[in-house]
């Protein structure tokens, strides 16, 4: 890292930025226990903003780890934590980023007893200090990413709002979902009706098994098995590190199945709050894709969420993918098998400024 990096990259500059646009903050590496408990102060915890989910994404975006810094804060109010806001800067090809852990920049989070007046106050600083973190570090270019947080009311939000009166380029994102509070008599009505005889024939044909908690053989099968369906290692060691840390800790567990032979032959890795469960890596025998090894793996985990009474499962978005190439066509098809298990498809913003 040349020594001009290093004086951009820098936590002082980050903090000047946040104290002229009158934020009142803690960045989370200094205080990642008030992180964890305003985490668990708040109405709907979304998967993306879990330390976890956090630390996974870091390690996962960027290739070395020199080329960026985490700025998530904590966002404060008379000595008490009130928000949260995941953050990240990084340079890359030759460029500043700012983002959310590599993805587009998330929302500021906020506890729900905070009233609407101060509520608009803070996220016009939050909004200002993105304005000024483009400046310094002349970022022609941001996107931003309005996360579903169970809405009760429909109506924008004041994230939202604030983008629309600065002319941003606002976009609509499409996510599956499938709503699991009414247990699981009531999720089968929605389930396609196609799945359910596959889900009888491969509880019938597999082993199914669930890791949740500790045991470092059954993780190396299912990574052993990803590499082969893969066709190599496709992301660094420190990511599954990290996603056997979140099963150890009970913020994640792996469904797999195994054959008569006691082969592991399917597996799907699964994260979670409090609220919501995120499907995040799956790996099936490319031998078998004739046999309902994935339906089987879903309703099993959508047993499990429901036990532990998770009321929405985040499928992933729907793409518009041409038949052009095989690419295509594979990811056309995943999540058309994907929407057979959703419930509700949500609207959620992208902007661009």
């Amino acid at each position: 890292m040349t020594e001009l990096l290093k004086m951009m990259l820098d936590f002082n500059i980050i903090k000047k930025i946040f104290d002229d646009c009158g934020l009142l903050f803690q960045f989370m590496k200094d205080k990642p226990q008030s992180w964890h408990g305003l985490i668990s102060d708040l109405k709907y915890i979304p998967v993306a903003y879990t330390f976890k989910s956090l630390e996974y994404e870091n390690f996962y975006s960027f290739s070395s780890l020199e080329n960026y810094i985490d700025i998530s804060i904590i966002i404060t109010s008379n000595n008490k934590a009130i928000g949260i806001w995941p953050l990240t800067l990084s340079f890359e090809e030759d460029n500043f980023k700012l983002s959310s852990q590599g993805q587009s920049i998330l929302s500021p989070l906020f506890i729900e007893s905070l009233n609407v007046k101060e509520k608009k106050s803070i996220i016009l600083k939050c909004y200002n200090s993105l304005k000024s973190l483009c400046r310094e570090y002349k970022l022609d270019q941001i996107k931003c990413y309005d996360q579903f947080i169970d809405k009760s009311i429909h109506s924008i939000s004041e994230w939202h709002y604030q983008f629309l009166i600065d002319n941003a380029k606002i976009s609509i994102n499409y996510t599956m979902f499938a709503s699991l509070s009414g247990g699981i008599e009531k999720y089968r009505q929605y389930l396609r009706k196609s799945y359910k005889p596959l889900i009888n024939q491969g509880l019938k044909i597999w082993t199914v098994k669930k890791l949740i908690g500790e045991n470092l053989e059954v993780w190396s099968d299912f990574k052993s098995l990803h590499y082969k369906v893969s066709g190599g290692k496709t992301r660094s060691d420190k990511t599954w590190e990290r996603q056997y840390d979140s099963i150890a800790l009970g913020e994640a567990f792996l469904i797999y199945l195994l054959n008569d032979n006691k082969e592991m032959i399917g597996g799907g890795y699964f994260t979670f709050s409090k609220n919501e469960a995120v499907y995040s890596i799956g790996a099936y025998d490319r031998n078998l894709f004739d046999k309902p090894i994935g339906h089987v793996i879903q309703y099993e985990a959508i047993q499990e969420f429901i036990k532990r009474k998770i009321d929405w499962y985040k499928l992933g978005s729907i793409e518009n993918y041409n038949d052009n190439d095989e690419f295509s066509k594979k990811m056309k098809s995943i999540q058309s098998f994907k929407n057979g298990f959703a419930t509700h498809i949500m609207s959620e913003y992208i902007y661009t400024k």
